[in-house]
């Protein structure tokens, strides 16, 4: 019994015998190459919003996952609420 507690103790508990594997926060597939993107902005007229037209937005629920993490990122962004049923963005940000 021992020595089954040693090794375990040595052994990370994701490989632990029927154990569940760790969750990993959910994060977009991030490819590397780089890909040009047009964004217009469609209102800026109040302080702190903007709201941004992102062409590769529009049908696809991966950039919309894609687009309100990597703003999450961004200094001065508070919150940014992307749809891909519109193809735009809401940005909140200090200002």
């Amino acid at each position: 019994m021992l020595r089954s507690v040693a090794k375990h103790a040595e052994t990370p508990i994701s490989k632990w015998p029927g154990s569940a594997p760790a969750e990993v926060p959910s994060e977009p597939k991030r490819d590397k190459a780089a890909i040009t993107v047009s964004i217009v902005p469609v209102h800026v007229a109040v302080p702190g919003r903007a709201r941004l037209h992102v062409g590769a937005l529009k049908g696809s629920t991966e950039a919309e996952r894609l687009v309100e993490w990597g703003l999450s990122t961004v200094p001065g962004v508070s919150k940014a609420t992307a749809s891909h049923l519109t193809g735009n963005v809401l940005v909140y940000y200090d200002g």
